[in-house]
């Protein structure tokens, strides 16, 4: 009996001690993945409250000797930031607003009804993911030229509101994938109670995909946050543009300064300067996923990622 008891006990050491080694492993493994992908941060942080002095010496890496906020607010500055974020809200509110209506609606099509050669046109959404925007940007640009759209947020609205726009495919194959694993059950019952075609779809359908439509939100408002290839494709005007767009500009003055002084504050473009900008036009998306975070999460797992 003892022997039994003994045998057990070190079996259960042994058990023990292996859970805990895993537990080690995966600790040490999850710090190394989480230093990767903060470091950028980190940098960026530290770079932008580091003097021009702190910059240049090469024994001052992590902690400045003090904290330069002038970067900041040249940063401000040369962004022009109280003008070109209204730019990229209105945007972003336009473009993500259009994209859940019109791939939300078009992504039920797919998954009710049958029409002809509707695995054809869905292949041919598909397409449009693995689609690089700069493709086809030349025939887009002769097109929205040709109807008086350039220097107008019109190529940027307009197309979103069709399902087309930056990566639309991906939103209504996420919204499709939702719909086939509704049950049907619902919208025959709204049907038998006199439900229209669009009445089934807006009073049950669509509310139902909340999931679906919180991540292909935030999904669409990253995009079209990041986004500054076709805005400064399709917008001449400077004041047009969104923030994003600013950030190569003060690159090239940082390009250009870097071998000149200047005696005006605000036009001293260093790295800490770029880093504090490239961080202001982040800052948002960090505040929307904060605040959505555990919704945007629960969204993925309840959304068409995971319908069969």
């Amino acid at each position: 009996m003892n022997t039994t008891m003994q045998t057990l006990l070190k079996k259960g050491n042994a058990l023990r001690h292996k859970v805990q080694l895993s537990r080690i492993f995966i600790y040490v493994f999850l710090i190394i993945m989480s230093y990767m992908f903060l470091y950028p941060f980190l940098y960026m942080i530290v770079t932008s409250i580091k003097s021009q002095a702190d910059l240049f010496d090469v024994s001052i890496n992590w902690i400045p000797s003090g904290a330069e906020w002038q970067n900041w607010r040249a940063a401000f500055v040369n962004l022009d930031f109280s003008a070109h974020i209204w730019n990229s809200l209105l945007i972003v509110s336009v473009c993500t607003l259009g994209h859940i209506l019109s791939c939300a609606f078009i992504a039920y099509g797919f998954a009710r009804y049958q029409f002809p050669l509707k695995g054809l046109w869905f292949v041919l959404v598909v397409l449009t993911i693995i689609i690089p925007s700069q493709v086809i940007i030349l025939p887009l640009y002769l097109t929205y030229t040709d109807m008086g759209w350039l220097n107008t947020y019109l190529p940027l609205m307009v197309p979103c509101f069709f399902g087309f726009g930056l990566r639309g495919g991906i939103m209504i194959f996420l919204f499709r994938q939702f719909f086939i694993g509704l049950p049907r059950d619902l919208e025959n019952a709204a049907k038998i109670d006199g439900c229209s075609f669009m009445g089934a779809y807006f009073r049950i359908a669509f509310p139902t995909a909340r999931s679906s439509i919180l991540v292909c939100f935030v999904l669409s408002v990253v995009w079209h946050w990041n986004d500054y290839y076709e805005p400064v494709i399709y917008l001449g005007k400077s004041s047009q543009w969104p923030l994003p767009a600013m950030l190569p500009t003060i690159y090239e003055k940082y390009l250009a300064a870097s071998a000149e002084l200047t005696t005006n504050a605000d036009s001293i473009i260093t790295r800490g300067v770029l880093m504090a900008a490239a961080l202001l036009v982040i800052a948002v998306m960090l505040l929307m996923y904060c605040v959505v975070q555990r919704q945007f999460i629960q969204g993925l797992e309840h959304s068409g990622l995971s319908a069969e």
